[in-house]
């Protein structure tokens, strides 16, 4: 009997479009849709994950913007302060070359009047003996005549007068 109702309720086309309807009703309400509300529920949790993720990306790049001028500004002290080390070196540099030049010049005009009093040493040294070799011939010859040197005891003489006077 079961049997029979059975087939006789699957041998009605509309009964058995209903059927079908109502099965593909149920499956629709049961898998279907909530498989479309999960997909639908997945994308929007993207979306808010996408735009969070958008969010964040901008926020850093705010901040290596940011750490980007603050290098810039760092970058430009160091700039201004390797150029103020530079004239300072290139300063002394300079002053440095002055006094080297000036020792130099100390040094040539010491080395000079070292050369010259030694060349006049030198000179003495040489010429004194003879020199005096030769005042001394001349002396005696002078002094061996008799009138002159009694002119120069009278000359002597006179220029002691003088003095006490």
């Amino acid at each position: 009997m079961i049997k029979q109702i059975f087939s006789f309720v699957f041998s009605l086309p509309v009964i058995n479009f209903l059927w079908i309807v109502a099965v593909f009703g149920y499956l629709i309400k049961t898998r279907l849709i909530p498989m479309i509300d999960r997909s639908i529920k997945e994308k929007e949790d993207a979306k808010v994950a996408l735009k969070q993720s958008v969010k964040a990306a901008q926020e850093s790049c705010k901040i290596v913007e940011e750490n980007s001028q603050n290098q810039k500004v760092y970058a430009q002290e160091i700039l201004k302060k390797i150029t103020v080390w530079s004239d300072a070196v290139d300063l002394v540099k300079e002053q440095e070359t002055k006094e080297r030049q000036q020792g130099t010049r100390a040094i040539t005009a010491l080395v000079k009047k070292q050369e010259k009093a030694l060349f006049l040493a030198l000179a003495t040294k040489e010429v004194s003996p003879i020199a005096l070799n030769n005042a001394e011939k001349e002396l005696i010859k002078i002094f061996t005549l008799k009138d002159k040197q009694q002119d120069f005891l009278n000359q002597a003489i006179k220029d002691l007068e003088l003095e006490k006077v």
